[in-house]
């Protein structure tokens, strides 16, 4: 059987109430935090995605203007004016292209994290820059099918590597996954300790509920002082008439 009291109720349910707002406050701030950090990855793969774009677009057009150039430099000294200025023109486009294609190359470069400790990221980290490693050497090659080939390398190794990223940040930080965890977990603990601190205070031995036998010469006893009590209430009243 079990009782309470207002008492009672109001120091459970307060220290009830104060627990889960504690839990949830605790698990609300974890949430922000990391998802300001998935926020920033979200802003990383993006930056990084179009460093790859312009990196590439930059290096195939390096690639097209020193194929013209190189067509014309082998004339030698048969170059007309024109196709000097021609020339010119395509040395000057081609370096262009190039700076702009270096400064891909080092942005991309910074935003790689070379010490990554998971195994399979690490892994896609150095495949995809090695990849590019071979096209920033090999951007003088005349070679346009192997070039062409290697570009595409850079390209493939790239989407596994912004896929890989993409999927941290659907699943979330792992600050905020164990946060999460913690959090039921908690909640789960503080429920069950609630319900038995409940029990222990609201709990009343059933025995203490058990009806009194009374013994045959209790009975007696109490059956003779009705009687006694009844004569004397019966012999008063007639007196007084």
């Amino acid at each position: 059987m079990y009782t309470s009291s207002p008492e009672l109720n109001l120091l459970i349910g307060t220290l009830g109430a104060a627990l889960i707002a504690a839990m949830f406050s605790f698990f609300n701030l974890i949430s922000t935090k990391e998802s300001k950090v998935s926020d920033f990855r979200q802003k990383w793969i993006d930056e990084l995605r179009n460093d790859i774009t312009s990196y590439v677009r930059q290096m195939e057009l390096v690639q097209t203007l020193s194929r013209e150039g190189i067509v014309l430099a082998a004339k030698g000294s048969k170059l007309s004016s024109e196709e000097r200025v021609e020339l010119d023109r395509l040395k000057e486009q081609c370096t262009a292209h190039l700076t702009k294609a270096k400064t891909s190359h080092t942005l991309i470069q910074l935003r790689i994290n070379k010490k990554e400790k998971a195994k399979k990221a690490k892994n896609i980290n150095e495949d995809f820059l090695r990849a590019l490693k071979e096209t920033y050497i090999e951007s003088s090659k005349v070679d346009v099918h192997k070039y062409n080939a290697d570009l595409d390398n850079v390209v493939s190794t790239a989407a596994e590597l912004l896929k890989m990223e993409w999927v941290r940040v659907k699943k979330g930080e792992f600050a905020y996954r164990c946060s999460f965890l913690f959090a039921v977990a908690a909640i789960i603990i503080g429920i069950s300790v609630l319900i038995g601190i409940a029990k222990t205070v609201y709990y009343k031995d059933p025995s203490l509920d058990t009806p009194k036998i009374s013994s045959s010469s209790e009975l007696i006893n109490e059956k003779v002082f009705l009687y006694r009590d009844f004569s004397e209430t019966i012999e008063t009243s007639f007196l007084m008439t």
